[in-house]
């Protein structure tokens, strides 16, 4: 009776974790901005590979501290390396994790920007017989940026944000198509002001031509 309660409470769970999954590819099909679904990334990932912490940060310029009556553009530092504050997080990491910042002298993640997480191609076979086709490698682990680290212990440049623990570290670029950036507002706003030319010399025309019908 024990086996088969554990067995029914396991499969009970997996069908929780499968429609919890199915609900999160649903609500991406009909998002209207993926930025607003990070957080749920963050628990899916956490729920489906067993990581003990997800999160999600974002390289952006350093704050400052200004006065009162600077302007808009004061509290960034445009002299020092950008950092990493991190905005989303799963569930039990949000309270520690959002709102971080990682400095470029701290950890690992950082070298992921400066292109040392790209793996080199590795040489060729000696033994490799001359013509022969060559295997194309389609590993994500070979193939795409990542920082790994298996040991994070082992690991003297790995920053902890609490207390040292035993476990594996892995970090990758997200990078996704986004109109979310200032070379994109500032091309809808040359864009709108094109449209209200066009639409003032469509309204111009309008009311001359009803001007000859009247």
């Amino acid at each position: 009776m024990k086996k088969e309660a554990a067995e029914n409470a396991k499969k009970e769970e997996q069908e929780k974790l499968e429609q919890e999954n199915q609900s999160f590819w649903n609500k991406l099909t009909d998002s209207d901005d993926l930025n607003d679904n990070l957080t749920e990334l963050c628990d899916y990932l956490n729920k489906n590979i067993g990581a003990t912490g997800v999160y999600i940060s974002k390289l952006e310029p350093k704050m400052k501290e200004i006065e009162e009556d600077a302007d808009e553009n004061a509290h960034i530092d445009t002299e020092a390396p950008e950092v990493l504050k991190f905005k989303h997080a799963n569930k039990d990491h949000c309270e520690l994790m959002v709102g971080a910042v990682l400095h470029p002298n701290q950890g690992i993640s950082h070298q992921l920007f400066a292109g040392a997480g790209e793996d080199e191609e590795a040489p060729a076979d000696d033994d490799e017989e001359e013509g022969a086709a060559k295997v194309k490698n389609t590993d994500i682990l070979s193939t795409y940026p990542h920082k790994y680290v298996s040991h994070v212990v082992r690991q003297k440049d790995i920053h902890f944000w609490r207390v040292p623990r035993l476990g594996s570290f892995m970090a990758i670029p997200l990078i996704y198509k986004s109109c979310l950036s200032e070379a994109a507002l500032d091309e809808a706003i040359v864009d709108w002001g094109e449209v209200s030319k066009k639409v003032e010399a469509q309204d111009a025309k309008k009311a001359e031509f009803e001007e000859e019908q009247a």
